[in-house]
């Protein structure tokens, strides 16, 4: 392991994480989304990781901040960013967007066959159903929330079977998109 890293200014910070990203292998952004406190610690960093009252979110969207970061994706998050989050209506937006594309979401009624598994799996941050409703309600104010005609396990099924089979129908001659 590494000795204890020690500096003050954002430059040394840069080449400070510039360092454990390549020993975790880290090519692309995204992948910083998975670095811990922990990994940090590991690599030197206990001082580093300080000065951002030890959030590697807020360590990272400081030291790299022309990338577009989506802290809801990170382990662990500064206190009280989920609350400040839940009131800013742009962020969640752009939550519901991501979250959209990562589970294929088609039209409104699919978020009806989406399991908070699901979700957490991308976000552990979305801690109940009824956060995933209020941030749903809040972007789309004007849908009706409240019909659920299947269960989250047959979208999976189902999404899969488009992915796999793209121009194919499903048994009533319908097209599966």
């Amino acid at each position: 392991m590494a000795k204890n890293f020690v500096v003050k200014n954002r430059p040394s910070h840069r080449n400070f994480f510039d360092w454990p990203g390549k020993q975790l292998g880290y090519k692309k952004m995204d992948d910083w989304y998975n670095i811990t406190y922990k990994d940090i610690q590991n690599y030197g960093g206990v001082g580093v990781i300080k000065t951002y009252n030890g959030s590697p979110s807020a360590a990272l969207s400081r030291v790299y901040p022309k990338h577009n970061w989506m802290l809801w994706r990170f382990k662990t998050v500064q206190q009280g960013y989920w609350n400040k989050l839940m009131k800013d209506s742009k962020e969640i937006s752009r939550v519901i967007d991501w979250l959209s594309k990562q589970l294929s979401i088609q039209n409104l009624d699919d978020w009806c066959r989406v399991s908070l598994k699901q979700i957490r799996k991308l976000s552990l941050h979305i801690e109940s159903s009824h956060d995933l409703q209020t941030m749903l309600q809040t972007v789309y104010p004007q849908h009706q929330w409240n019909n659920k005609p299947f269960k989250a396990s047959q979208r999976e099924v189902v999404t899969a079977i488009q992915h796999l089979f793209p121009n194919q129908s499903n048994f009533c001659g319908q097209p599966l998109s």
